[in-house]
């Protein structure tokens, strides 16, 4: 198993147990109502902070040769992504929205070949915030 196979297993593991954990009520239906900038925001700092994670990760676990994670789209173009999924999927709205972000970030960033109507399926799979 490759380092890339076994990071993104402990990560997709792993997002239902944060979501469950967290406090925090952030969902789908609160970033439709967000300004376009705040967005933004969320979107850059959430891909920026993913991708300093995969690294030092790799970094961690010794991997020399690991495939550098880029996302090379400018954020705009992500938080039109996000907000098409949710279009296409309202019933996502409802997930944990870390939760949702990340299953994207995977897909974009190509550690994923999920599709999204298998994301959309995960979404079902893991209780709304605050429950």
């Amino acid at each position: 198993m490759t380092i890339k196979c076994l990071i993104l297993a402990l990560v997709m593991l792993n997002l239902p147990v944060v979501a469950d954990a967290q406090q925090s009520s952030f969902s789908g239906q609160h970033w439709s109502v967000l300004p376009h900038d705040e967005k933004r925001s969320i979107v850059f700092g959430y891909l920026a902070g993913f991708q300093r994670g995969f690294e030092v990760g790799n970094l961690a676990m010794g991997a020399r040769d690991f495939k550098e994670l880029r996302f090379t789209q400018k954020t705009d173009y992500y938080v039109d992504q996000l907000n098409s999924f949710y279009q296409l999927y309202p019933s996502c709205k409802e997930s944990y929205f870390p939760f949702v972000l990340g299953m994207l970030a995977l897909k974009w960033s190509n550690l994923s070949q999920w599709t999204y109507d298998q994301m959309a399926a995960q979404c079902a799979q893991v209780p709304p915030p605050g429950r």
